[in-house]
């Protein structure tokens, strides 16, 4: 914000040096102000720390076209009309006070224009404008209702530490930009209702009233929302109220949240269209592994506590894959690796079946080349001992039947519920321990396959 905020200020220094000026500044202007519609200001006006005792109307005005205009500190005691005036250069009114209704209602913006540490005491409309250039309204205070609904804000916007007493609507607003709402004071209801957010939206460290709601029914939500450092969130701000529906012939969005210590069981979203950031997004350090470790669990407990089953299997798995592989241990990794792909954590039960079934297939394979060495180890009764194997002395019927037999060898042993020990012949260490490994294995998957069934 200070970066923009300090070119913004150089660019109103660069254009206004060597302009024809009017300078009226630290003047009370008694008699009401009314440019007629249409008209074009052309000279560069300062009316820095003015008093304007009645009305002022620029509605319809060009207004300047050969430099940027200066309100800083001015005082506009009665209503004030910039309604679809056009501002060709910078426009500064910070530190203005206004005190009666004010509206920029379809104006143009085509430079920055400054509203930093301005006053609104009544009712402000900024209605269906189209800015060109960075707004700035940081630490401006709205003591009524303001509304910039419809309004397109082509570049970045801040409205950081603003006060906003009453309603403030952005209904149906476009922000192709960053829009920032850092340490900004919500007393009442906040309508983002239809408003297209293109790249980020920042909601950091509000200090949010008892009565502070937000709204984003059929909003645009942008790639990255920041919503962190808001310990009290008094009312439920429910993301999936937004349209979340991709546009036509467009890839689904994800949409990265960061929610670091903010009270997450009042944010209502969901991890489909949503995703969990681990990096702060103004810093870019990383959270701690106990920080990251505390919003997977409340998330966890959020998504519990709502029911939303399959956000919470697919957060879980994601922190399943987080809790096995944060930590610099090879084995460790490894052996994540291996539960998830055994049984996804839990969540795929039925994969025993396919496993149990790759098993016996690789074993029936391997086996077939050593059916009768098996058979000296341990013998399976009925299971004749084939010829040895030289396929040019076989036919195909005949490995067919060795396949048969090395198929029911195989599955013999891996599903067997008990084998006994002293029909196995030791005397071959390899192989005896190659068969226990396969009724072992065959014992793992019956385990889970009988788990399987009785919790259906």
């Amino acid at each position: 914000m200070k970066a923009n905020f300090l070119f913004f200020l150089l660019s109103i220094a660069i254009i206004t040096k060597g302009q024809q000026k009017k300078v009226i500044l630290d003047s009370v202007i008694s008699d009401s102000v009314s440019v007629k519609w249409g008209g074009k200001l052309s000279s560069y006006k300062d009316y820095q720390n003015c008093v304007f005792t009645k009305s002022v109307k620029f509605d319809h005005t060009i207004f300047p076209v050969q430099g940027p205009l200066i309100f800083r500190g001015t005082i506009f005691s009665s209503y004030a009309n910039f309604s679809s005036t056009q501002f060709i250069y910078c426009a500064g009114f910070s530190g203005a006070k206004f005190y009666g209704n004010v509206s920029f209602d379809n104006v143009k913006v085509y430079s920055g224009m400054d509203f930093i540490l301005a006053e609104f005491k009544h009712p402000a409309s900024f209605v269906g404008g189209n800015y060109y250039g960075g707004v700035f309204f940081a630490s401006a205070n709205f003591y009524h209702d303001v509304s910039f609904s419809g309004t397109i804000f082509n570049t970045y916007v801040d409205f950081e530490a603003t006060k906003f007493s009453k309603n403030s609507s952005f209904n149906g607003c476009t922000f192709e930009d960053n829009v920032t709402f850092w340490g900004t004071t919500f007393h009442h209801q906040v309508d983002f209702s239809f408003a297209t957010f293109s790249k980020s939206l920042t909601l950091r460290q509000l200090d949010l009233h008892d009565s502070a709601t937000f709204l984003f029914y059929s909003a645009r939500l942008p790639r990255l929302i920041d919503l962190s450092v808001n310990s009290y969130i008094p009312h439920e701000i429910d993301l999936l109220t937004a349209n979340l529906n991709p546009l036509n012939g467009m890839p689904d969005v994800i949409h990265n949240i960061y929610l670091y210590k903010s009270d997450i069981s009042k944010i209502h979203f969901d991890y489909i269209h949503f995703k969990l950031l681990f990096t702060n997004p103004i810093s870019h350090h990383k959270l701690t592994p106990d920080a990251t470790k505390s919003i997977y669990e409340q998330v966890l407990k959020n998504f519990k506590d709502r029911g939303q089953e399959i956000s919470y299997e697919n957060l879980d798995i994601e922190y399943q894959d987080y809790k096995w592989g944060d930590e610099n241990i090879w084995w460790k990794k490894q052996f994540g690796k291996l539960i998830k792909w055994w049984w996804n954590y839990g969540y795929s039960k039925e994969n025993v079946f396919f496993h149990s079934a790759y098993f016996v297939f690789l074993f029936t394979l391997l086996n077939f080349f050593i059916l009768n060495l098996l058979q000296d180890v341990y013998n399976v009764s009925k299971i004749p001992k084939t010829r040895k194997l030289r396929f040019k002395n076989y036919r195909v019927a005949q490995l067919l039947l060795r396949l048969w037999y090395s198929f029911a060898y195989t599955s013999t042993i891996f599903f067997k519920l008990s084998i006994k020990t002293e029909e196995i012949d030791f005397k071959h260490a390899v192989r005896s321990l190659y068969i226990l490994f396969i009724y072992t294995l065959g014992l793992i998957c019956l385990a889970y396959m009988a788990n399987f069934v009785l919790q259906k």
